[in-house]
């Protein structure tokens, strides 16, 4: 009978809450995504109260009815259930999440460094030159043990070459104990069937691999590193093998536009997940020229007529709904802003998120607006990254969200199919 069973949450939803108290679900789909589902809050506490004890055999308990609804909504599943996944996907439910992380800086997601080591010595590298550190296992658990109440969803594990820190499969098995949403992003130079077994066996792991070409020359060129091109393709082999969730980025620079097509191709063909992307990071320690790569217009252009870039409206959201934190615990608003908040191996989260100095600094800093940009006519078509300005390697900063801005309004600002306002992708 019903009412006999034991139910718990299925394990694809979970529970969150936003840092104004505000409960919503989070749905694990079909796609390895997840996405925000918003109910009214007497209806998730329903939730909460039935997870919290056991329905006894009693026909008349008034948990009956609601259990019968949640169950039929593979909200609650009964514990000798396999997983079942919940088809699920509201855009709106998707923007209120996001406006409403950044009205209640509730941070939806974390960028952890795990070490600066690198076999690679890519030419665009924006840490290249950082200098070699890394925590150690039974520190790296306390700062994720802070990164866990910070209340994320997703934690990007990167670097460096984050497989090049010695403890990183212990690393992804506290990540995968803790239930974070994990999205590791690798040169892929280390996988192996060994790695690749182990990785499968855990849920919610995504690997991101960066792809620069399909010319092998060009490619280990890039790389500066002889044989990366051969390491990649047979990385992407096994993770398929595994059936690992993978998806490939390729930063189009003027080294491989002239192959962009090419590369699109073969990801198609080889039915491999990809993502394409323009934007060249200054290097931190202002040793690389990195502008000189930036690409030229008319493949921007062609990228977003063929709906490989996509435009909607942001804002800067650095340090209300995202922060990054560095090797040694260091925790900045951002990549590029590198201005130290606080170090979780010697402050809690909370203490470091709520200091109200910081968030001013934040605000009366980072998020100040170079005054031409103010008047400027593309200004509502402009996604432009204000911490390009505190970098001496990046001359005439503005110039690549300019061109992109141009390009936006002259190819949708009498498109039907966009709404100014951030609701709405092209």
């Amino acid at each position: 009978m019903l009412s006999e069973v034991q139910y718990r949450l299925n394990p694809n939803i979970r529970i969150k809450k936003l840092r104004n108290g505000q409960k919503y679900l989070l749905v694990s789909n079909n796609d390895e995504n997840y996405y925000p589902i918003f109910l009214k809050q007497d209806v998730i506490e329903s939730i909460v109260d039935l997870l919290s004890s056991y329905v006894e055999d009693n026909e008349e308990s008034n948990n009956i009815e609601l259990i019968k609804i949640f169950y039929n909504q593979n909200v609650l599943v009964d514990k000798d259930n396999e997983n079942e996944k919940v088809k699920y996907k509201n855009i709106n439910d998707i923007y209120k999440l996001n406006k409403l992380a950044l009205e209640t800086r509730t941070p939806q997601y974390a960028k952890f460094e795990l070490t600066y080591n690198c076999n690679y010595s890519c030419k665009y590298c924006y840490v290249n030159g950082s200098k070699s550190k890394f925590l150690r296992y039974n520190e790296i658990t306390k700062v994720l043990d802070e990164l866990n109440s910070s209340g994320i969803n997703t934690l990007y594990l990167t670097g460096g070459e984050p497989f090049a820190h010695p403890d990183i499969l212990d690393i992804i098995e506290y990540c995968s104990y803790l239930d974070f949403n994990v999205s590791i992003q690798t040169n892929g130079y280390f996988i192996t069937d060994e790695i690749a077994k182990i990785l499968s066996i855990y849920k919610n792991i995504n690997i991101s691999i960066s792809f620069h070409s399909i010319d092998e020359a060009k490619f280990d060129n890039f790389t500066n590193t002889a044989g990366s091109y051969k390491k990649t393709i047979n990385a992407i082999a096994i993770l398929k093998k595994y059936h690992i969730d993978l998806i490939c980025k390729c930063c189009v620079t003027t080294e491989n536009e002239n192959e962009i097509k090419d590369i699109i191709d073969y990801f198609k063909e080889n039915n491999i997940k990809f993502e394409i992307f323009t934007q060249i990071l200054p290097n931190i320690n202002d040793e690389l020229n990195t502008n000189e790569y930036c690409v030229s217009s008319e493949t921007i252009n062609w990228l977003y007529k063929n709906n490989y870039l996509r435009f909607s409206k942001t804002t800067c959201s650095a340090f209300r709904d995202k922060f990054w934190v560095a090797p040694l615990g260091e925790v900045y608003p951002c990549e590029l802003y590198r201005h130290q908040v606080g170090n979780l191996l010697d402050s809690s989260f909370d203490e470091i998120w709520e200091n109200n100095d910081l968030i001013d600094l934040v605000d009366n800093k980072l998020c100040v607006e170079d005054e031409k940009c103010n008047s400027c006519q593309y200004k509502k078509w402009c996604n432009k990254c204000l911490a390009y300005k505190y970098y001496d390697n990046w001359s005439d900063y503005l110039d690549q969200f300019c061109r992109k801005a141009r390009i936006v309004k002259n190819m949708f600002c009498d498109d039907t199919k966009w709404r100014y306002g951030g609701n709405y992708e092209i």
